[in-house]
């Protein structure tokens, strides 16, 4: 498996019993969900280092919308692999 890494983690019941619901509605696998989160949670990132916002709205009502907040610990994203190493 080059360029794979396998990552085992601990979740709560409920963190579980969403995973399988997500699972259910998307056909996804659990690793597919994950990677999925990840490319979320990577742009969300990248937009907040920029100074953007992450909304979620309604394309029928415009004006309906909410605006995406996560807590993060460090907001600056590496922009290269020797970078993001040198945070290490």
């Amino acid at each position: 498996m080059a360029g794979t890494r396998r990552v085992t983690i601990d979740l709560t019941e409920e963190a579980s019993a969403e995973i399988e619901r997500i699972r259910a509605v998307t056909g996804l696998t659990i690793a597919d969900i994950f990677r999925h989160s990840f490319t979320l949670l990577r742009i969300y990132l990248e937009a907040k280092d920029e100074g953007k916002l992450m909304r979620i709205f309604n394309p029928k009502k415009p004006r309906d919308q909410v605006q995406i907040e996560l807590p993060t610990l460090r907001i600056s994203i590496p922009k290269s692999k020797s970078e993001a190493q040198s945070i290490k």
